[in-house]
């Protein structure tokens, strides 16, 4: 998936079951490469420097080299509600998208004229959530239908993501306690 969040640049490979737990890696471009997990609402974070300096960078300059100089090479834990988070969080929310398209907060769900991509015949939904985002959703129409582009605004906002592959569950890999730091 591709997406521009945060005023970020992303590409993640993840693999959601639903929005409550998700894992793979993420590239922020032009900063870092971390894998990521997300369950339950902790998210731990395993990122080279780059990618720590990146996720630190709205802390004062000192306190930002000192944070991310001591979860190098460890697993950051934080909070899924914590706004330094609210990037990744958009990322598994968004890695299970496929598996939750059309939620019932979405009002005014229509169907607009098809288009294609790459030979294949793509149905066009838009619509409008609980808070009065703007949803474009593209689904491709193949053997089994798949959400692969979602475009989201709201007001000045824009979100975009692009879904290669079909929804599928990720593996569990487990953490050490002791190979995780909090901020």
């Amino acid at each position: 998936m591709s997406m521009s969040t945060g005023g970020r640049d992303i590409r993640a490979e993840l693999g959601a079951a639903d929005p409550d737990f998700c894992e793979g890696s993420v590239t922020v471009y032009r900063a870092g490469t971390a894998q990521l997990r997300m369950e339950r609402g902790t998210l731990l974070v395993n990122g080279d420097s780059g990618f720590l300096k990146d996720h630190f960078r709205d802390r004062p300059e000192a306190e930002a080299e000192k944070a991310a100089e001591r979860a190098a090479g460890r697993w950051l834990k934080l909070s899924a509600s914590d706004r330094e988070a609210a990037h990744l969080v958009a990322l598994c929310t968004a890695g299970a998208a496929p598996a939750t398209a059309f939620s019932l907060d979405r009002t005014d769900i229509r169907r607009e004229p098809d288009t294609a991509s790459n030979g294949s015949d793509v149905a066009v939904f838009t619509s409008t959530d609980a808070n009065g985002s703007k949803i474009t959703d593209q689904v491709m129409l193949v053997d089994k239908p798949y959400l692969f582009k979602r475009n989201q605004q709201t007001g000045n906002a824009f979100d975009a993501g692009e879904y290669r592959i079909v929804h599928a569950p990720p593996l569990k890999t487990p953490v050490a306690p002791e190979d995780i730091v909090e901020p």
